[in-house]
């Protein structure tokens, strides 16, 4: 029988294109690239020890002679010199059944084969500015304090670095290096730990050894790793191998097992989510006006009392005791340690004035997005993030495509939902300052980060070279640097959420969930919106009709006559050619709206009750609300109706245009000020490396000189070179 089914007599394929027609179109289907090389190289290798080390990983001489002690540790107790407990069991027949079973825990923890043993890194790239600063900080706890307190006295400590020695013939006979099915053992290197814990072995940490490591250095390498990194915690959270080992631990080894894998991701979930829940509940308040509770209760004397209560109170004392300040501590703790408290203390100053706490919400956010993707939608997939020099400056279109749909998006979301929260002014005793400051503080961060941690991003002459290629590149054509246009970039960010691979593991399930976190939080907005209206439209009949829903349909199904028929009559003359015809519709349309308005507000005020510019800024802002909602619905389950997707594309197309267009806004008056390129060289960039960032500048400006058209563009950018040479001689 041939492989693919048929008589070896009938069969005239080669074997090779029997084998594919048996597996796959494209032959035998190979796991995830570097654990299947991995596990392959075992076989070749010499000796008794293995280490699968990355080329980021540094070592020096002082550090390599202790690696005979490490390599020792691999052997059994027994075998090292422990005492033999054996000789007890075999010569000494009078032993009590408690003494014995003493005794056999014993020997058999002597003769546990330890299948790996790590030790410590340090990372050497923190000297290259603040971002290499933060990387590393952000390793420094876990790979030092961490590690140690999972080792003992947990025992939960897996394979998370490179350097740890893996005990070759154990490994050979006992699973391999790591796992390697494609899309689900993204992050490798832990399913060894966790293999080789479930088989019984002794994983160990040893301090008295340590070896270098370079960290990623730039922004988007930073944010590449970490959407690598979360997107195979969420398939490692899925799979049997965490589950086995969760339910078959006691309570608190199985809570540090919770904090050292998964537990991190699911916390920074938790923190990136109920942020937006809590700015949420405060505007949903103040529009239901709930803001200040009142309600009256008597003393011992019998005398009315009237207590008053905000919700305020709840969210300044949440903000006390919170996730993000709890993950400190573990840093500070080592930090002290090491350092000493006044060191430590101007380390972490410095870290906050040049922007750790921008870095690191922006990091949080990049976690929380693809970890819950991963979970939602599934198709993470190893990144190839680099880990050279940022010293040139991203584009304005690179850095939008990176993060608009993940972190611009939301950071104008909270800020929006924090203006609405001071402009309905609801609770009158609150503070809202210290109430929404953390919300501002996400905001800023989520929207600015990407433009601050970008060197040379502050210049006017890059603003206007980027505004150029926004518009270009909105209108369709490609850039250059990321090889896409709109058109392909906004395809491929709704490629999940539309599940035009086909490949969700369950489409029904990332339906409800998308819906459930999208599009209801918009809905329950639309409708407390509704309920804060005081107007009342005087008309005859029962009383009904005299309601506030009654009034909101009214007023809402006019608004949408309007709108409906200026695109209908937009399509229908844009269609035939007729331009002066559409702008004589649009000049007439424009002024009838504006009459209709000052009839509204004038005129007809005497046939209804309230504040009409207040009720029609409430529904104003509650259809939009709903538009929204309808819109993130469509993205979800109106995937196949290609009108459906034609609207969807339009919205974001608008979104996209408007928070470009305020982003570049902002930068090119910020850039206008120079102290804010000055504070960016000085505090992102050691001097040694401002000097490198500052001929990068140059590179760039000569490349562009080359490629500069015309002879007044070459003699701008002449100038612009002697201003990069007098900053970099100076």
């Amino acid at each position: 029988m041939c492989a693919c089914g048929r008589s070896r007599r009938l069969c005239t394929n080669t074997p090779a294109c029997c084998m594919r027609r048996r597996f796959s179109n494209r032959g035998v289907i190979v796991g995830e690239g570097k654990p299947e090389n991995q596990n392959h190289a075992v076989i070749f290798a010499h000796g008794e020890a293995l280490q699968a080390i990355d080329m980021n990983q540094d070592n020096n001489l002082a550090e390599a002679i202790k690696i005979r002690n490490l390599l020792c540790e691999l052997q059994p107790a027994a075998h090292r010199g422990a005492p033999d407990v054996s000789k007890s069991l075999n010569n000494d027949s009078s032993l009590m059944a408690s003494k014995m079973e003493k005794l056999m825990i014993k020997v058999r923890k002597a003769e546990t084969p330890t299948a790996l043993i790590g030790c410590r890194e340090w990372i050497f790239s923190e000297k290259a500015g603040a971002l290499g600063l933060f990387a590393a900080s952000a390793e420094f706890a876990f790979s030092t304090i961490i590690q140690r307190t999972m080792d003992h006295p947990a025992h939960v400590r897996l394979h998370y670095g490179h350097p740890d020695m893996f005990n070759k013939l154990y490994c050979m006979t006992r699973g391999g290096l790591s796992k390697a099915t494609r899309q689900l053992h993204i992050s490798e290197d832990i399913f060894a730990g966790m293999n080789h814990t479930l088989r019984g072995a002794r994983l160990k940490y040893s301090e008295y050894i340590s070896v270098g490591k370079g960290r990623d250095m730039g922004f988007d390498s930073i944010n590449a790793f970490e959407m690598k990194i979360a997107g195979g915690t969420a398939n490692a959270c899925i799979t049997r191998d965490l589950w086995r080992l969760a339910t078959r631990m006691d309570l608190f080894r199985c809570m540090h097992l919770f904090f050292s894998s998964p537990g991190y991701y699911i916390n920074t979930w938790l923190l990136m989510v109920t942020i937006y829940a809590s700015i949420f509940s405060l505007v949903f308040f103040s529009f239901a006006n709930v803001s200040t509770v009142e309600f009256r209760e008597f003393d011992s004397v019998n005398t009315d009392v009237v207590v008053k209560f905000d919700w305020s109170n709840t969210y300044t004392a949440e903000g006390l005791i919170q996730l993000g300040l709890l993950s400190l501590l573990p840093y500070l703790a080592e930090l002290v340690l090491e350092t000493g408290v006044i060191p430590a203390l101007l380390n972490i100053l410095y870290q906050i004035v040049a922007g750790s706490l921008a870095f690191f919400i922006a990091r949080q956010q990049t976690s929380r997005v693809f970890y819950e993707e991963a979970l939602q939608y599934g198709g993470a997939q190893y990144l190839a993030t680099g880990r050279g020099f940022a010293i040139t400056s991203s584009s304005f279109i690179k850095l939008y495509t990176n993060y608009g749909r993940t972190h611009i998006y939301t950071g104008f979301e909270l800020g929006f939902l924090c203006i609405l929260f001071y402009i309905l002014d609801d609770c009158l005793d609150c503070n809202k300052g210290a109430t929404t400051w953390g919300v501002w503080l996400v905001s800023a961060s989520l929207i600015f980060a990407p433009f601050w941690f970008n060197p040379n991003g502050f210049s006017i002459a890059k603003v206007k070279n980027d505004y150029r290629s926004w518009k270009q590149w909105l209108n369709g054509e490609v850039d250059t640097v990321t090889g896409t246009s709109w058109h392909t970039w906004n395809r491929k960010q709704l490629e999940k959420a539309r599940n035009d691979k086909r490949n969700q593991p369950s489409a029904y399930l990332a339906v409800l969930s998308g819906v459930f976190v999208q599009v209801a939080p918009l809905i329950l907005l639309a409708f407390v919106t509704m309920t804060r209206l005081d107007l009342s439209i005087e008309l005859p009949g029962p009383e009904v009709l005299r309601s506030k829903c009654v009034s909101f349909l009214i007023a809402t199904a006019i608004i949408w006559l309007v709108v409906g028929l200026t695109c209908k009559a937009g399509t229908h003359f844009k269609a035939r050619a007729q331009e002066r015809s559409w702008r004589l519709y649009s000049f007439f349309t424009t002024i009838a709206v504006v009459a209709l308005l000052v009839a509204y507000l004038a005129a007809l005020s005497r046939w209804y009750s309230g504040n009409g510019f207040n009720n029609l800024c409430l529904i104003i802002y509650a259809n939009v609300s709903l538009l929204m909602a309808v819109h993130r619905a469509a993205v979800l389950i109106a995937t196949r109706s290609p009108r459906a997707r034609a609207v969807v594309d339009a919205g974001f197309l608008f979104c996209d245009i408007v928070a470009g267009g305020i982003l570049l806004a902002t930068v090119g008056f910020l850039s206008l000020i120079g102290v804010v390129a000055w504070a960016q060289h000085q505090l992102l960039f050691g001097a040694s490396f401002a000097r490198s960032i500052r001929r990068g500048e140059l590179v760039g400006v000569l490349g562009h000189d080359r490629a500069s058209p015309s002879k007044k563009g070459r003699m701008l950018d002449k100038g612009a070179i002697n201003d990069a040479i007098y900053t970099t001689e100076g």
